[in-house]
């Protein structure tokens, strides 16, 4: 950030510098000092459609929804195929919940370039919308695009399993965690799609394992406690219900930025609870 604040000031004419300076300035959380950057670039260089695409996206995160969404526009109007403009648009406009604007921009995205994580943040929309077979579609495109990411797989499995296609939902969380075995979250919806199949020797080991990668998830530990009880370990399982129970329950005065003691020492007092 230093040797770019004294790029510009050696070329203060020069737009990329001022780009790349309101990036780090970004980076630093800085926005407002981002903007202003970014406006001075595009005041340079006003047919720069990336300028005006990163001036929509620092502004997006700044909370300025409208002047984001301008811009981003503008960008599109100097550069109409540029697939990374469209999906910050629709990123944009997915979180305005203008769900059919932003479909439109993934789509148009997508007959530009067909990147997982546009297949990926379509799955999401669709998923926030409940249209999960149309999500199942999208996160089956992402992971066939790039099939190293666990991730794309976990979504996948989970939405399958939402659907109740329990072997394809069990097919892509056991891909999930041969890809990424600490995947708390793919470890535990494989241990619910076992429980409903009825394998509860098979569901109580993964969802042990959910229970020890996400030791504060409530559900992993409700599951793991239902599971016990249908084996018969009634004392185990309702360690866990009451475990999962005190999870839920927020605890009064403990805020965002307490004490970090005090927070140890009341999660200290509920692990001795649950043992």
């Amino acid at each position: 950030m230093e040797l770019l604040q004294g790029a510009a000031k050696a070329w203060p004419n020069d737009a990329r510098i001022r780009s790349n300076l309101a990036l780090a300035l970004q980076a630093a959380g800085r926005l407002n000092e981002a903007v202003a950057e970014l406006k001075k670039a595009a005041s340079i260089q006003p047919r720069d459609p990336a300028v005006h695409r990163n001036l929509g996206i620092v502004l997006s995160q700044a909370g300025a929804s409208d002047e984001a969404e301008a811009e981003l526009r503008k960008s599109l109007e100097l550069d109409p195929t540029s697939a990374a403009t469209r999906q910050e648009l629709g990123r944009l406009l997915a979180r305005e919940q203008r769900t059919e604007e932003a479909e439109r921009e993934y789509a148009a995205a997508l007959r530009i370039a067909l990147t997982p994580s546009l297949h990926y943040e379509l799955g999401e929309l669709y998923t926030n919308n409940r249209l999960l077979q149309r999500a199942v579609r999208e996160f089956r495109a992402a992971a066939r695009l790039d099939p190293s990411k666990a991730s794309y797989y976990r979504v996948l499995g989970s939405t399958l399993l939402r659907e109740n296609d329990l072997p394809a939902a069990e097919v892509a969380l056991r891909q999930a965690i041969r890809l990424d075995s600490t995947a708390g979250e793919a470890h535990r919806d494989l241990g619910a799609a076992l429980q409903m199949k009825g394998q509860f020797e098979g569901a109580l080991e993964e969802l042990q394992r959910a229970a020890r990668l996400l030791p504060e998830d409530s559900r992993s530990h409700f599951m793991l406690g239902q599971v016990l009880q249908k084996l018969g370990k009634a004392d185990e399982a309702a360690g866990e219900m009451q475990f999962a129970d005190l999870l839920r329950q927020p605890w009064i005065g403990l805020k965002c930025g307490s004490d970090v003691g005090e927070w140890s020492r009341r999660r200290g007092q509920r692990r001795r609870f649950w043992r």
